[in-house]
């Protein structure tokens, strides 16, 4: 026979279950800048898995922000910011243009070579040589970021 206490803990355990069943674990997003469409204004890509792949990703906001060094570390500042007005989820975007289902919230700045960013999980950096221009990116755990 069932003690009551334990018929408690089962249906508890089983409540729990159900609750992880439908809310399962928060989504893992990737963003990946795909292009330079002109200089200072990359292209990103976010997405399920790594290098713009697993499809597009359901979001209620992206940010990009200037990240500079100050005496007691790093100071981030918005240069361009956008949300989710309806369901819809984002893939490629262009810097400062908000997608279909999506609102600028702040307006972008011009993005400067050599200054250091931050969108999402990433950070960038927007690189000028013979007056072409590329970004290369990384991640602040990585040596070449923390300058």
């Amino acid at each position: 026979m069932i003690s009551a206490k334990r018929l408690r803990l089962a249906r508890l355990g089983g409540l729990i279950l159900a609750f992880l069943t439908v809310e399962g674990c928060p989504p893992n997003w990737h963003v990946t800048i795909v292009e330079m469409k002109a200089a200072g204004v990359p292209q990103f890509c976010i997405s399920k898995s790594a290098n713009c792949t697993g499809g597009p990703v359901l979001l209620d906001s992206f940010a990009v922000q200037e990240v500079r060094r100050t005496g007691e570390g790093r100071a981030y500042r918005t240069v361009w910011a956008m949300h989710r007005t309806r369901t819809a989820r984002v893939g490629v975007f262009t810097y400062g243009i908000a997608p279909d289902g999506w609102r600028t919230e702040k307006t972008a700045e011009l993005l400067h070579a050599g200054r250091l960013y931050t969108a999402g999980p990433i950070w960038f950096r927007i690189v000028e040589a013979s007056h072409r221009f590329h970004v290369e990116t990384g991640s602040l755990g990585e040596g070449r970021w923390n300058e």
